[in-house]
């Protein structure tokens, strides 16, 4: 659970270092306003009859939900952010379906939240998957976000993976 807890800590520092990457403070003045705001989508992965990979009783499933949750409320105190979520509840989504909610909301950012599970121990750090269309791309962004992962929490990066839904 210790690890658990890391990882959310991660993902939240995560959030916190994103809203610096934008011309954003994490401070109570607004910069954005009204329809100006960065709208997110949070996507807490899994859900449903595909809880995702487990450890120590904790599921994947749960354990995105709880940090997106923590996640949206961060952004929503900023008062920078419209913050939305694919799912409130254990249920599950297709990925057409997370991407259907992303683009109801008009979304500038999607972010979909994993823990992923690998039965070697060799296999550590954080990924950063963006589309394999430039059109989609964020490969810049990903960069950034690695870096200030393994810079301010230790945590390895695995690198930027551009991928191709295979819907």
């Amino acid at each position: 659970m210790i690890n658990c807890v890391k990882r959310s800590a991660a993902f939240v520092l995560l959030l916190v270092m994103l809203i610096t990457v934008f011309p954003v403070t994490a401070s109570a003045e607004n910069v954005f306003e009204g329809d100006d705001r960065i709208v997110v989508v949070l996507d807490p992965g899994h859900g449903g009859y595909d809880p995702g990979a487990s450890r120590n009783g904790v599921t994947e499933e749960s354990w995105s939900l709880s940090v997106a949750r923590e996640i949206k409320a961060i952004l929503e105190e900023n008062g920078n952010f419209i913050v939305y979520m694919t799912r409130n509840s254990d249920t599950f989504l297709s990925i057409a379906e997370r991407g259907i909610i992303a683009n109801k909301y008009n979304a500038d950012l999607l972010f979909s939240i994993h823990f992923d599970s690998n039965g070697s121990t060799g296999v550590r750090g954080a990924t950063f998957i963006t589309s394999i269309f430039d059109k989609y791309a964020v490969t810049g962004l990903g960069n950034k976000v690695l870096s200030e992962l393994k810079s301010q929490v230790g945590l390895g990066s695995r690198g930027v993976l551009r991928r191709k839904d295979d819907m």
